[in-house]
């Protein structure tokens, strides 16, 4: 999701979601993989803010893994949800600007889940 691009990596979102399945069929951690899945939105959000605009395809893929990562969010206890919701939180605030309809997408997301939370 954070390729090195002064050697021209390209960024691979098959790799990375395939790791995180694999994670999910060896381990069966809910808790890692839900970090997991915040971590890849983190990444790939912050990836863009670094280097600039990306493509839809690479949006939809981080709009994907938000929306699976809140839906796993709210299945944990209640006192387990806020450092998740932080991030997320966070992750729609600083994505302000980017094109595609992400930063919109983001913010539906995270209001339709946390209504109680202001972006």
């Amino acid at each position: 999701m954070y390729p090195d691009v002064f050697r021209k990596q390209p960024i691979q979102i098959s790799k990375a979601k395939k790791a995180l399945s694999e994670y999910r069929k060896a381990v069966r951690d809910v808790r890692g993989e839900i970090e997991l899945m915040v971590h890849f939105v983190e990444s790939g959000n912050q990836f863009t803010l670094e280097y600039g605009d990306i493509d839809e395809e690479f949006y939809d893929a981080l709009l994907h893994m938000y929306a699976r990562a809140i839906k796993a969010i709210m299945d944990l206890p209640d006192s387990e949800r806020p450092a998740l919701q932080d991030r997320l939180q966070e992750v729609a605030r600083s994505a302000h600007g980017i094109g595609w309809g992400y930063y919109d997408g983001l913010c539906d997301a995270f209001a339709s889940a946390f209504p109680e939370a202001a972006l």
